[in-house]
């Protein structure tokens, strides 16, 4: 699965992301200024984690 994520203000900003692989889950912290495309297993769930 595919994850695109673009930041339009000009600060830097936390992305929580939370996948599945297999059995288990995994999470994942991305910092943002611009876009960025994550490349990923099952995605359960995705949150805005405010500035960076």
């Amino acid at each position: 699965m595919t994850v695109y994520w673009h930041n339009r203000c000009g600060n830097k900003r936390k992305l929580y992301i939370k996948y599945s692989l297999s059995w288990t889950t995994k999470k994942y912290t991305a910092v943002v200024k611009g876009h960025k495309r994550l490349q990923t297993a099952s995605i359960v769930s995705i949150e805005g984690g405010g500035r960076a």
